[in-house]
């Protein structure tokens, strides 16, 4: 795992949500041991606005996880991982512009995904498979600058190979 250069490495919100092996970075939500609403791990130490990001992904069956960026205080901009990839916006934000979910299905069958996700010039591109080939890009309006995290929003998530460059 490769944070930013000048990061401190991974902090997670909960540290016991989260633990380092094999697959990677394990991030779990339960919801029976009263978990915040989505459980994450910033990976950067300070804000950033444009980057390009690249990892893996493997979801537990049923699982989801989101791509956290401009995160500050309460409110964040994701991009949601499941068998549906979208760009949502937490609520204490402007309302996010339209960008419809795309149908991934790949991230539903088991096993590590390549994903890179690129913020610049008020623009998000993800790419599942890392394969030139765009599955969402997404118009951003009054985007913010923050810290990057990683997410689980239900069940279980690995993510491993993880590398940012700010732009």
């Amino acid at each position: 795992i490769e944070p930013d250069s000048g990061g401190v490495g991974i902090v997670p919100r909960r540290p016991r949500a989260w633990t380092l092996g094999p697959r990677g970075l394990e991030g779990r939500r339960d919801l029976a041991a009263g978990s915040a609403d989505r459980e994450f791990a910033v990976l950067t130490s300070h804000s950033v606005l444009e980057f390009d990001a690249s990892f893996t992904v493997d979801l537990a069956p049923d699982g989801s996880a989101a791509f956290l960026f401009g995160v500050r205080e309460s409110f964040d901009d994701r991009i949601v991982l499941s068998a549906t990839t979208s760009f949502s916006r937490s609520a204490d934000r402007a309302p996010a512009a339209p960008c419809g979910a795309v149908a991934t299905p790949r991230l539903a069958r088991p096993g590590p995904h390549a994903v890179r996700v690129t913020h610049a010039n008020a623009k998000v591109v993800v790419d599942i498979g890392d394969d030139g080939d765009p599955e969402l890009s997404c118009s951003i309006a009054d985007p913010a600058s923050g810290l990057l995290a990683v997410a689980v929003l239900r069940g279980a998530a690995w993510f491993d190979r993880i590398r940012i460059a700010p732009r």
